[in-house]
């Protein structure tokens, strides 16, 4: 990348530094592990608690443009996105958006200040077209497995002296969590160990008592360290999974070998124990911090397979239509919006694509050769192969 950005590490000595995002070293961190190059430095520069941009409109705005720019370039037809701020929420282009958008954007505040001043200004859940609109506050509370910043109750593999903690002061998710369902909103969260797990079901048991909701379908994004006992938590007080299974693949190695070591690792993610406890569950791939790579993160829920090769948990792989689903239907289903998108049938948008196989009968091996052929979005051809457009 070109574009010179201003990082902020985050570590005990608050090292910063000025630099292109093509390479970053990590303090303390040794060897090839060390070292982030092309799409890693990029994921770096946005993943919270180990390298944040600096409050420069401009330059944050670049990361969470990042995402939406690459959604045409993978073929998909709707993208969550996290907005830094709420004045990065370009409303002027989700009215454009109307007729010539090439996705389907869901927009979440990050900072739940931002919110509030959303909401005063009268946009709140749901503002917006059929294209660009608004969803909900995402809360965050611990950081990143790769990063040592994930709250996790045992020590990391490699690096026992590391403490996990909590982002949040104590009582502060409670309340804000409170807050937010009990006015009806949906919340998204960023919970990546099974301490920061914890305290958002701990949140919502606490919100449920006070303020009873039957299907609040509040979304725990990542959830790659949660139990079984969790999931099923999580499932009694309407709180939703959405994996970052292409971890499973990009990361795996590395979590097997240094960061969580071969038990933890060999469950992240756990889609198998979703699917097995009735739960809808949905995929992700957190981009930019990794590019929208759906057929991949198919491809590795079904097999749960790393780059090197290793099989990271037989037990949570899943079918390859459930893998779909979690793409298509239990995706739009998430976000209350099944009965117009999410599945091909009379009466819901013509989103679809076509593909170079049909990867519910091919072998599951080669479900990440397959090829995007053809993207529509209402009925409307927004890519084609042959045409590249």
């Amino acid at each position: 990348m070109a574009d010179e950005l201003m990082l902020e590490i985050v570590t005990p000595e608050k090292m910063a530094f000025s630099g292109q995002v093509e390479e970053v070293t990590i303090p303390g961190v040794e060897g090839e592990f060390g070292v982030l190059r092309g799409h890693e430095a990029m994921l770096s520069a946005v993943d919270i608690g180990q390298l944040n941009f600096t409050r420069n409109n401009k330059k944050v705005h670049f990361a969470v443009n990042t995402g939406y720019a690459e959604v045409t370039a993978n073929k998909v037809t709707i993208l969550i996105e996290t907005a830094e701020r709420s004045d990065q929420i370009d409303i002027t282009r989700a009215r454009r958006a109307k007729d010539n958008a090439e996705a389907r954007l869901a927009k979440l505040t990050r900072d739940n200040e931002d919110f509030e001043k959303m909401l005063q200004a009268g946009i709140g859940t749901g503002f917006g077209t059929p294209q660009v609109r608004i969803s909900g506050p995402k809360l965050f509370n611990d950081g990143s497995i790769q990063a040592y910043t994930a709250a996790v109750s045992e020590p990391y593999h490699d690096r026992p002296e590391i403490k996990s903690r909590l982002l949040m002061k104590d009582g502060e998710l409670d309340a804000l969590v409170e807050r937010y369902h009990g006015a009806g909103y949906q919340i998204a969260y960023h919970g990546n160990g099974d301490m920061g797990i914890e305290a958002m079901i701990q949140a919502v048991e606490k919100a449920q008592k006070k303020f009873p909701r039957q299907d609040p379908r509040h979304i725990l994004v990542h959830c790659q360290l949660a139990s079984d006992e969790q999931l099923e938590r999580m499932r009694n007080v309407g709180i939703v999974p959405s994996f970052f299974g292409l971890h499973i693949w990009y990361y795996g190695d590395r979590h097997y070998e240094k960061f969580l070591g071969p038990k933890r690792a060999s469950r992240m993610d756990p889609s198998g124990s979703a699917v097995r406890l009735g739960m809808h569950h949905s995929l992700h791939a957190d981009s930019p911090v990794m590019p929208p790579w759906t057929l991949q993160s198919i491809h590795t829920a079904v097999n749960r397979k790393t780059r090197n090769g290793r099989t990271l948990g037989d037990d949570q792989r899943i079918s390859v239509e459930e893998a779909v689903r979690a793409y298509t239907s239990h995706a739009a289903w998430f976000h209350f919006r099944g009965h117009e998108l999410g599945s091909i049938e009379p009466g819901k948008l013509a989103d679809f694509v076509l593909l170079s196989e049909d990867i519910l009968n091919i072998e599951p091996e080669r479900i990440a050769e397959t090829k995007v052929l053809m993207t529509v979005l209402g009925g409307h051809v927004v890519f084609e192969e042959s045409s590249g457009r």
